[in-house]
């Protein structure tokens, strides 16, 4: 377990996803990760202070099959 001396560690989500592959950005310091639940398949979101922002997707994500 990595510990940071400079900082106190923050909670940013609180929500039923997943969060896979997380990286720093090295620009903005925000976390970019793929975000995914048992709904819908691994988005690529942002993560930061402000709360969690989806990022533009080369194809749209598939919508679930109707009941």
């Amino acid at each position: 377990m990595c510990r940071s001396t400079t900082r106190p560690s923050r909670k940013l989500t609180d929500d039923d996803f997943t969060y896979l592959n997380p990286s720093v950005d090295r620009d903005s310091g925000d976390i970019v990760a793929l975000r995914t639940n048992w709904m819908l398949p691994p988005h690529a979101v942002r993560l930061s202070t402000a709360g969690v922002t989806a990022l533009p997707s080369p194809v749209p994500l598939p919508r679930c099959p109707p009941r």
